[in-house]
């Protein structure tokens, strides 16, 4: 999803090269501040129902996806197909720091060329809606003026980013259901019962809506040839050796810590030295955290996988949420993916959920990126060297076979 929050991504600086002027960046980056500072906050139970209900409102008839998830403290809508244009949302009411609960809209789609509109300008005029519910009631606050600073808004001749002025009514909702799928994978392995959030607790309905009578949506759509196979990842080569410094670390009486400002300074990443695997583990046959990763406007932790000291593989996990935009920044970075399924992965309640699962898989190098995997609310991509994947199948599968001898 290209989330508002993460609206500012016109481009991936570390994986395009920069396709937009700082001068456009800096404009994007006030209109993310702008939806930060405006985003609704109630105090009261009665306020705070009244802001739910005019998100409903907002969510049902903006977002093209249809509803099928709405509870106390989660609105979301089915996930826009692969390569869709159409809007999903999700909107969340969560305790603020300084009290209170904020109303925060996520919206966006799938597809990185862009949204049928702009999802930071819909996450204003989501933010001005139910502000402007919010100022009908008496001992509500926001973190700003939902219909303020216009000097903080993106200038009209930013890329996506012009001003949209809250309509006095709602546009009359536009709906794209999420077609069936071609075809159904095999559903990975789900432990989700003991996820304590309500996206993993509460079972919902995925019955998609009638299918539309022309979307295609390339379920299935894949290339034959990966022709931007990397041989590296973050600037880490394959079967090499690991050369990475660690993170610079500072005192705090006789307590270390991270010491992120040194750290942001560095011109790559660096090794988690604070991490148990790096203090306690195996370094040379096991995984060591990687940070002062790329910043993608989403949080995400990747790990490298050694072997005999030599870099076999990495691993990523982050939330479901941020899914979709990794998944952009991955399709701008490395092509057309080899191959697209969608699933759909249950959790112990009985809730069901889809998951959008996308392969590049190359000669020598293989990406694997599944929108649920252990957890409903997390996700899960591998980037690994095929032939230490395939030698350590083959270990797994001789060790299997002798213990089944045991019987």
């Amino acid at each position: 999803m290209k989330s508002v929050a993460l609206a500012a991504l016109l481009c991936s600086a570390f994986l395009l090269g920069g396709c937009a002027t700082p001068e456009q960046l800096r404009a994007r980056q006030l209109g993310i501040d702008q939806f930060s500072r405006t985003k609704p906050i109630c105090n009261s139970d009665e306020d705070c129902k009244r802001a739910w209900s005019a998100a409903q409102t907002w969510v049902s008839q903006h977002c093209g996806m249809k509803i099928q998830l709405a509870t106390d403290s989660i609105i979301e809508t089915y996930n826009s197909p692969y390569g869709s244009l159409t809007h999903q949302c999700r909107v969340t009411k969560e305790p603020a720091p300084e009290g209170g609960y904020a109303i925060a809209l996520m919206i966006g789609c799938a597809n990185f060329l862009g949204c049928n509109t702009d999802p930071l300008e819909e996450g204003l005029d989501f933010n001005r809606y139910v502000g402007s519910v919010l100022l009908k009631s008496a001992g509500h606050k926001t973190t700003d003026s939902p219909a303020s600073p216009a000097n903080s808004a993106p200038p009209a001749n930013t890329p996506a980013a012009t001003a949209v002025a809250a309509p006095e009514t709602l546009a009359a909702p536009t709906e794209t259901p999420l077609p069936s799928p071609a075809y159904s994978p095999p559903q990975p392995k789900v432990r989700a019962g003991s996820n304590p959030t309500a996206l993993a607790a509460t079972p919902r309905n995925t019955a998609p809506a009638p299918k539309a009578a022309a979307n295609p949506v390339a379920t299935n759509t894949a290339v034959n040839t990966w022709e931007k196979e990397p041989d590296s990842f973050l600037g880490i080569k394959f079967n090499e050796p690991l050369d990475v410094a660690t993170c610079p670390i500072k005192y705090i009486g006789y307590t270390e810590y991270i010491d992120y400002d040194a750290m942001w300074s560095l011109p790559r990443v660096c090794i988690d030295p604070l991490d148990s695997s790096y203090r306690h583990g195996k370094p040379a046959n096991g995984t060591l955290k990687i940070m002062n990763v790329p910043k993608i406007g989403i949080g995400y932790d990747v790990n490298v996988k050694l072997k005999n000291s030599v870099v076999v593989g990495f691993t990523i996990k982050l939330k479901q949420h941020g899914y979709l935009l990794l998944l952009s920044a991955f399709q701008e970075r490395y092509g057309e993916p080899t191959s697209v399924e969608n699933s759909t992965v249950k959790n112990n309640a009985g809730g069901e959920f889809s998951s959008l699962n996308v392969t590049w898989k190359g000669k020598k190098i293989t990406i694997s990126t599944h929108e649920r995997y252990v957890m409903v609310d997390e996700s899960y991509v591998t980037i690994s060297d095929n032939a230490a994947e395939e030698e350590e199948s083959a270990i797994d599968r001789a060790k299997r076979a002798s213990e089944a001898q045991k019987f």
